[in-house]
């Protein structure tokens, strides 16, 4: 399994604006560490207001605790496959 994440997702966007998790399986990537690598990364994009090239994976050998610093009440809803940013009201 992969799947993509991309800031502020348009019509017109190229895969350089995308981030790419792949190999998503229990030989290869396990879920628990996907979930931390997309967690870190919808975290950055959100604080950083960017995703894709601008945007690595700087997960390898971190733990997850301590690096979200994103505290502006915004929040993502996973439905399905899909992913949206909300923000209360």
């Amino acid at each position: 399994m992969g799947l993509y994440m991309t800031w502020a997702p348009r019509i017109g966007l190229t895969d350089e604006r995308r981030n790419c998790i792949s190999n998503i399986r229990p030989a290869g990537l396990p879920h628990e560490e996907a979930a931390d690598k997309l967690y870190y990364l919808v975290s950055e994009a959100l604080s950083r207001c960017l995703s894709g090239v601008q945007l690595k994976d700087e997960t390898a050998g971190s733990p997850l605790e301590g690096r979200l610093n994103n505290h502006d009440g915004r929040s993502w809803l996973v439905t399905g496959s899909a992913l949206s940013l909300h923000k209360p009201n």
